[in-house]
């Protein structure tokens, strides 16, 4: 048969509690750098382009932002 002893209970080590609150912080601080984020641009220049065999091709895209 064990004892236990009554003023026994459970402890956590100061390294595990820092590694619990800087996870916390990481997983935080990560999600709000997507909300404070500038919207993307959206592309605004032509879907198509055409060319001719032979000539330099260049196409210029542009976007909203």
């Amino acid at each position: 048969m064990t004892s236990v002893r009554s003023d026994s209970h459970p402890t956590c080590s100061s390294r595990s509690f820092a590694l619990g609150i800087t996870l916390a912080m990481i997983t935080l601080l990560g999600g709000a750098g997507d909300v404070l984020a500038a919207p993307k641009p959206k592309i605004t220049s032509a879907t198509t382009a055409s060319g001719t065999i032979g000539v330099a091709f260049t196409y210029q895209i542009t976007a909203d932002q």
